[in-house]
């Protein structure tokens, strides 16, 4: 990780990094690394990802006056890395899938997030589920499960929150449950603490936000 971060584009459409080599990640047809705005919420309130962050998070000026954009998420980490595939593939973690979703379950997607102290990025309540909200069959485990590996310590201010329970509910109005608080700090959610080398695992109808980083 260390590595894609020293080597990493300086930022959208850059071709180096900030010592100046050629950035890794242009050899892909998809570069990995996503930029964002420092301390932004980049989905929030908006249509993408099919509208499911629908009420944005508060957004902070960062104290770097400097800095514009940081990596959000890398991407394809079992292509990139050699580390990344070993631990897709890691089999106290695929039984442990087995066993939540069955025997014909496929590992489908990755993300890293990257939250640099002081310019992390937020990402807005949200279910991850998508497919089968409307399926005659709709169960609480219809939607799979994700696990996050954690590389440092996560603390309340900056970890994976959730709020229990609501995977079995259906898809919820996240936005009306935002503006009925009256800020974005659910007062049923709960921080997923972890230590580095901690893996969390929750189900993807959940409704949970990644804290922004102060």
């Amino acid at each position: 990780m260390q590595y894609l971060f020293d080597d990493a584009p300086t930022g959208w459409g850059a071709v180096y990094d900030a010592q100046g080599r050629p950035a890794f990640g242009q050899q892909f047809k998809r570069n990995p690394n996503i930029f964002v705005k420092s301390l932004s919420d980049p989905w929030g309130g908006t249509d993408l990802l099919g509208g499911r962050h629908p009420a944005a998070m508060t957004q902070l000026a960062p104290a770097d006056k400097d800095a514009k954009e940081v990596i959000f998420i890398m991407q394809g980490m079992c292509q990139i890395m050699d580390s990344g595939l070993r631990l897709y593939r890691h089999p106290d973690l695929l039984s442990i899938a087995q066993v939540v979703n069955g025997d014909g379950c496929v590992p489908c997607n990755d993300a890293i997030f990257v939250k640099p102290a002081g310019l992390g990025d937020a990402v807005a309540w949200h279910q991850d589920g998508v497919t089968h909200w409307n399926a005659t069959n709709w169960d609480m485990g219809i939607h799979g499960c994700n696990f996050q590996l954690q590389l440092y310590a996560c603390t309340p201010a900056n970890c994976l929150c959730v709020v229990p329970g609501t995977h079995t509910l259906g898809k919820l109005n996240i936005k009306a449950m935002v503006q009925a608080n009256g800020s974005e700090y659910l007062p049923d959610a709960i921080p997923l603490t972890s230590a580095p080398g901690d893996v969390t695992i929750d189900n993807r109808q959940s409704t949970i936000a990644p804290w922004l980083v102060y």
